[in-house]
């Protein structure tokens, strides 16, 4: 097998990065406006509902990286031990980054 991806791979590749990388800046921004409201003394309401934003949008980022396909074998690629997505597939050993 390969270990070029093709146009539509590369693509599908771009659009899994563009999501994990989403969910993750969505965790963070959540988080430092949680930590604002928090030092600011805002209503209960609001730290409820910056607490539920931050704990969703971490779950999404650790469920789309647990279960990410690679884009050309379509084998589950599991969590990476450092970034968003390992080097390599462990399938196909097609390069992720």
């Amino acid at each position: 097998m390969s270990t070029e991806l093709t146009p539509p791979q590369r693509r599908r590749l771009r659009l899994l990065r563009f999501t994990l990388l989403g969910a993750v800046s969505s965790a963070l921004v959540a988080l430092l406006l949680l930590g604002v409201v928090l030092l600011r003394g805002g209503s209960r309401t609001l730290l409820l509902v910056l607490g539920f934003i931050v704990v969703e949008s971490m779950t999404s980022a650790a469920v789309l990286g647990a279960f990410a396909k690679c884009p050309a074998c379509g084998a589950r690629l599991g969590a990476a031990a450092q970034g968003l997505l390992p080097a390599r597939c462990g399938s196909c050993g097609v390069e992720l980054r």
